[in-house]
Formats: structure tokens, C-alpha cells, sequence
């Protein structure tokens, strides 16, 4: 090779070193204030239940401060939604009762799902005609209940709710 070649193939080497360590170093992460959720599935009824582990304690002025969920599961939602074979339509109805200080969105983008190292988005059935959700802003001294739904797979046991609001 040239003395030429060697040298950019050199620079673009150091480059990718230097992309890595800033991945490192600032790379995304999800909300630090996640809230881990222990999950039962019972397959005769099919429905994820939920508790929350009595040891969680969140940040002041986190969300999981004044949220709480039930969730259940269907493979139907409405005429225009099945979900594919080995897969679930996993809906949260979330309550917000905000008794903080800080303004929350409910914008169903907002909202995540890790199940099994995957994270799920909010799918389209969410805007359906059955689930009828719409993005509010929920002030201080503000209620609200909603409700977004995730694809999944039939076997998910375990999940965290991961807000990305801001």
C-alpha cells in the first residue's frame, strides 16, 4: 500500500476509536427513573397482572412518584386489530395524579416498554377507536387517566414502564 492509503486508512481507524469512546462516554441512555413492574402472566385468562415492589423509591419530581397502572392483555382490540401469532397486545391504563410540582405530558411517544432487553414503542392500536388516548398536559393539582398500548410477545413476564417525557 502507499503511503497515502495507509495514513487515511490510519486516521479513519483513529476516528472510529475516537466515535467509540465518545459513545461511551455520552451515549444515550434510557430515563434514569424507570420503574421495575413484577409481572404474572396467567395464559387461561389472558391477562398480565402487576405489582410494585414495596422497596421502590423514585427521585423527587419523578413521574413513578405519582403514577400508578393496571394492565391487562388481548390479542384483539377492536375490528381493525389482532396482534400476530405469539404476540400480545399488552395495554397499561395508567392514572397520573399529580401532586407535585412539575407539568407531565401524556404523549403515548413518551412512553417505552423493556421487556426481555427489548424495547417496545407504543404501537398504533393505542389511537384506536377502543383505546381512544390523546396527549394532555397534567399541571400540578391535575388527574388524569389514559391509556397506551405495546405489542409483545405472548411469553413476556417481566417489564419496565420507561417515561422519556421531559
Amino acid at each position: 500500500m502507499s503511503g497515502i492509503v495507509k495514513k487515511i486508512l490510519m486516521g479513519f481507524g483513529a476516528l472510529f476509536i475516537v466515535f467509540i469512546i465518545l459513545a461511551v462516554l455520552f451515549g444515550g441512555s434510557e430515563d434514569s427513573s424507570t420503574t421495575n413492574i413484577a409481572q404474572t402472566q396467567d395464559n387461561t385468562e389472558g391477562k398480565i397482572t402487576a405489582e410494585e415492589p414495596a422497596e421502590a423509591k423514585y427521585p423527587e419530581g419523578s413521574i413513578y412518584n405519582y403514577l400508578t397502572f393496571e394492565n391487562s392483555a388481548t390479542t384483539q382490540i377492536g375490528p381493525y386489530y389482532t396482534a400476530p401469532s405469539g404476540y400480545v397486545y399488552l395495554i397499561l391504563d395508567l392514572h397520573l395524579d399529580n401532586t407535585g410540582t412539575r407539568t407531565y405530558n401524556t404523549n403515548p411517544f413518551f412512553w417505552n416498554l423493556k421487556a426481555d432487553g427489548i424495547t417496545y414503542n407504543t404501537d398504533t392500536a393505542t389511537f384506536s377507536e377502543q383505546i381512544d388516548t390523546q396527549s394532555v398536559e397534567v399541571g400540578p393539582g391535575g388527574s388524569y387517566d389514559w391509556k397506551i398500548v405495546f405489542l409483545v410477545p405472548s411469553t413476556t413476564t417481566n417489564f419496565e414502564v420507561i417515561y422519556n417525557g421531559f
